[in-house]
């Protein structure tokens, strides 16, 4: 499967059972528990998935990972824009579930 070329720019939200700031961002590990869950979403202002648009969808993932978030190993449950095609609705599944490259903790927020 070929590598393809995605970005999303927009408006997001994030809070995780962790304390103030995501520590999996700062310092690396989640505090105070040793577990990350919560819930993100964003509002794509500009976005691709290759030649697909994804310009004004929006989406929210509720999660949890055992460790850190870039650890892995995590479980979602996606909220996908009724809005979005089928395509569009693929292309965000494979950004969301790290197989568009990265995974989770570090696709939703490019």
């Amino acid at each position: 499967m070929a590598h393809v070329q995605w970005r999303m720019k927009g408006e997001i939200f994030d809070s995780c059972s962790c304390s103030v700031l995501c520590p999996c961002e700062t310092v690396g590990w989640p505090g105070p528990s040793t577990f990350c869950e919560g819930v993100f979403g964003m509002h794509i202002i500009e976005g691709h998935f290759g030649e697909v648009s994804l310009d004004g969808l929006k989406f929210a993932v509720v999660y949890h990972f055992p460790g850190a978030v870039h650890e892995g190993n995590g479980e979602i449950q996606p909220y996908l824009d009724v809005k979005a095609t089928e395509v569009q609705r693929s292309a965000l599944m494979q950004i969301l579930t790290g197989k568009a490259g990265g995974d989770f903790g570090r696709s939703g927020r490019r």
